[in-house]
C-alpha cells in the first residue's frame, strides 16, 4: 500500500503575475465549473474545446431542515450564463439552498431566449430556450443546443467535435401534487486525436478514430406539496436512459425511486420531526462487441429526521441488495448526520457517517473521459462495475453571514472497493496510445474541500472553491488521471446596469498517467499543473437585445487534462442574445 500525496509544481513567473492580476478583478465574475447535459446527474461535455456553463447561487444557507420544496407557478425570468467548457471537476459540498432575495421592482418575464455565437476556433454556437404556462395549472419548457468546432490542434490528428441536444419537459399542477414528465436526446461526436501521426508508421483507420455518443433519456414523477404537517408526504420518480456509441457499446438503465415521510410533533421543543422511508430499484444492461452483462440494484432507507433547538440530526439505515447475474450480496450501511447551530444561520458544524454502492457506469465514465475505450464493459468483471464506499466519514462547518457572505468547509475520509482510474492504451500493438481503459483498485482517500462566496446585489460577486485529495491504494502507485488538487476563483461586476464583466480562473496541481505498451514495462508519467483563465463581457443594448464577447484559455496554454490530449489554445467567441 503506497501513500500518494499531491503537490503543486512550482509556478513560473508568468503564472504568478497572472494570479496577481486576477486578484484585482473584483469587477469581474468568476463562475463554477460548467458541464454539459449528457445525463440527469452528470453532465461533463464530450468536447475537445468548448466553454463553461457556470451557475453559482448568489446566496445560500445550509440545508438542515428537510422540508418539501414549495412549487413556484410564476413564469421564470431567464438568466443564462456563459458557454460550457471542457474541464471536469469533482468538487461537491453539502447540499445548499438558495435564499430568496426580493427586489424592489418586478422584472419583466419572457418566454423565449435565443443565443448565437461564433468562435475563433471555427466554433459555431446556438442555444434556444422556451417556457410558457398558466399559473397553478401547468408549465412547459423546451431547450435546443448546439456547439461544435472544426479547427485542429497543430501536429496532432484531426480533432473536431460537436455537441447537440433537444429537450422537452412538462409539469402539471393539481391540488397538492405536481406531475412531471421529460424527454431529451443528445448527440456528441469527437475523435481519438491524442497522437502525432508523424511519430508512427502505423496508425488506426479513420473509422477507429471516430466516436459518437447517443443518449435518449425519459423521466416522469409525481410529488406532494402539502402545507400542513399532518399529511403523508410522498414522491415517486421513474427514469430511464439508453446510451450507445459508434463502436457497438451500449448501456440501458431503468430506475424507480421513492420517498415517503410523515411530519409530526411529540414535544413543543421540537422544531420538526420526520419519520420516513426512501429507496428504489435500478436495472442495468451493458453490452459491447465482446460481451454483455446485467445488474439489479435495490435499496431502502428507513430514517428519522428532527430538529431540537440548536441540534438537528438524521438517523437512518441504508440497505443495499446487488445482483450481477453470477453474484448476489446484501449490504447494510449507516446513514447518520448530526448538526449543531452554534450561531444561528452564521455557523453550523456537522458530522456524519454513511456508505453505499455506486455504479461505475459507461455513461458516467464516458462523460468524464470521452476518449474511453468502447470495450470497457468486457475489460472489467461484473463486481468491478460497482464501487463500494464501505465507510464515508465527514465533518464540516458552514453558514451565512447576512445575505452577502456564505461559506462551507468539509473534510472526509472514504474507504472504498472497486474505484476506477484511467490509463492509456491503443488499438494497435505498435500504434499510438490514444484511448483509455479503466483499472480498478481498493483503498481510501482523504478529502478536504471548501467554498466561499460574497454577493453585493448585482454589482459584485466573488467566490472561491477548492479541493485536495490524498489517496492510499492497495495496488496502483498513483490515482491515475485524478485531479488531486483544484482551486477555482471567480468574480463578476455589473456596471451601470448595462455591462456585465466577469472572469474565472482554474488551477490544477500535478496529475499522473500510466503508459502500458505491449512487450514493454509500464511507464509512469507526471503531468504538470496548469492554469486556465477565462474572461468575458456582456452588454445589454436594451431589455431584450444583448451582445457578448468571451475569451477562453487566455494564457494560450496547450495543457493536457488527459495524457496525450492537449486542449486548444486561446479562443475568442462573440455573439448576440435576444429575449422575446
Amino acid at each position: 500500500m503506497r501513500q500518494q500525496m499531491n503537490t503543486y509544481t512550482a509556478m513560473n513567473r508568468k503564472y504568478i503575475s497572472v494570479l496577481l492580476v486576477v486578484s484585482l478583478f473584483f469587477s469581474l465574475e468568476f463562475y463554477g465549473q460548467g458541464q454539459s447535459n449528457l445525463s440527469r446527474d452528470h453532465n461533463e461535455q464530450v468536447t475537445v474545446v468548448g466553454s463553461f456553463d457556470p451557475v453559482i447561487n448568489p446566496s445560500f444557507k445550509i440545508n438542515l431542515k428537510p422540508e418539501t420544496k414549495s412549487i413556484s407557478y410564476e413564469v421564470p425570468d431567464f438568466t443564462y450564463p456563459f458557454l460550457e467548457r471542457k474541464i471536469t471537476t469533482s468538487i461537491e459540498l453539502q447540499p445548499i439552498t438558495p435564499v430568496s432575495i426580493r427586489t424592489s421592482r418586478k422584472s419583466e418575464s419572457v418566454n423565449n431566449f435565443l443565443k448565437l455565437g461564433f468562435g475563433s476556433q471555427l466554433t459555431p454556437y446556438v442555444e434556444y430556450f422556451h417556457s410558457h404556462g398558466k399559473k397553478k395549472d401547468y408549465r412547459m419548457n423546451a431547450h435546443l443546443y448546439h456547439l461544435s468546432s472544426y479547427n485542429n490542434i497543430t501536429d496532432y490528428s484531426p480533432s473536431p467535435f460537436s455537441s447537440s441536444k433537444a429537450g422537452l419537459d412538462y409539469t402539471k399542477y393539481f391540488g397538492n401534487h405536481a406531475f412531471d414528465i421529460g424527454l431529451s436526446y443528445q448527440l456528441n461526436t469527437n475523435r481519438y486525436y491524442g497522437f502525432k501521426p508523424d511519430d508512427y508508421t502505423s496508425i488506426p483507420s479513420d473509422d477507429m478514430l471516430k466516436q459518437m455518443f447517443n443518449l435518449i433519456w425519459v423521466n416522469m414523477g409525481i410529488q406532494s406539496n402539502y402545507t400542513k404537517g399532518k399529511k403523508l408526504n410522498h414522491s415517486i420518480d421513474v427514469d430511464a436512459y439508453y446510451l450507445f456509441d459508434g463502436h457497438r457499446t451500449s448501456e440501458a438503465n431503468t430506475q424507480v425511486n421513492f420517498d415517503v415521510f410523515k411530519a409530526f410533533k411529540s414535544s413543543g421543543d421540537m422544531s420538526f420531526q420526520h419519520l420516513g422511508l426512501s429507496g428504489g430499484a435500478s436495472f442495468y444492461t451493458n453490452s459491447d462487441s465482446l460481451g454483455s452483462s446485467s445488474d439489479l440494484f435495490v435499496s431502502g432507507t428507513p430514517y428519522y429526521k428532527a430538529k431540537y433547538g440548536m441540534f438537528s440530526f438524521n438517523l437512518g439505515i441504508y440497505f443495499n441488495y446487488l445482483s450481477t447475474g453470477s453474484n448476489s450480496k446484501f449490504h447494510v450501511y449507516p446513514d447518520v448526520k448530526i448538526g449543531l447551530a452554534l450561531v444561528p444561520e452564521a455557523l453550523t458544524i456537522y458530522a456524519g457517517v454513511k456508505g453505499g454502492l455506486k455504479k461505475n457506469s459507461f455513461l458516467r465514465m464516458s462523460e468524464i473521459n470521452p476518449w474511453i475505450s468502447s470495450t470497457i464493459i468486457s475489460q472489467q468483471l461484473n463486481k468491478e462495475m460497482w464501487k463500494n464506499e464501505k465507510l464515508y466519514l465527514f465533518v464540516g462547518a458552514g453558514g451565512s453571514i447576512s445575505q452577502q457572505v456564505n461559506y462551507n468547509l468539509e473534510a472526509a475520509f472514504i474507504s472504498f472497493e472497486n474505484d476506477y482510474f484511467f490509463i492509456n492504451q491503443g488499438d494497435l500493438p505498435t500504434g499510438p496510445l490514444n484511448k483509455f481503459k479503466a483499472v480498478y483498485d481498493d483503498g481510501s482517500v482523504f478529502t478536504a474541500k471548501g467554498e466561499f462566496s460574497y454577493t453585493l446585489d448585482q454589482r459584485l460577486k466573488i467566490w472561491v472553491g477548492g479541493q485536495y485529495d490524498t489517496y492510499t491504494l492497495d495496488s496502483l502507485d498513483e490515482a491515475y488521471h485524478r485531479p488531486l488538487s483544484q482551486l477555482k476563483f471567480g468574480a463578476s461586476s455589473t456596471i451601470k446596469k448595462k455591462v456585465n464583466v466577469w472572469a474565472e480562473l482554474y488551477v490544477y496541481g500535478q496529475r499522473f498517467a500510466l503508459e502500458k505498451i505491449t512487450m514493454q514495462p509500464a511507464k509512469q508519467i507526471t503531468m504538470d499543473g496548469f492554469l486556465d483563465l477565462n474572461v468575458g463581457v456582456n452588454y445589454d443594448i436594451n431589455d431584450k437585445f444583448s451582445v457578448w464577447v468571451k475569451a477562453s484559455n487566455l494564457l494560450n496554454s496547450p495543457y493536457e487534462r488527459f495524457y496525450n490530449y492537449p486542449v486548444q489554445g486561446l479562443e475568442v467567441m462573440a455573439g448576440i442574445s435576444y429575449k422575446f
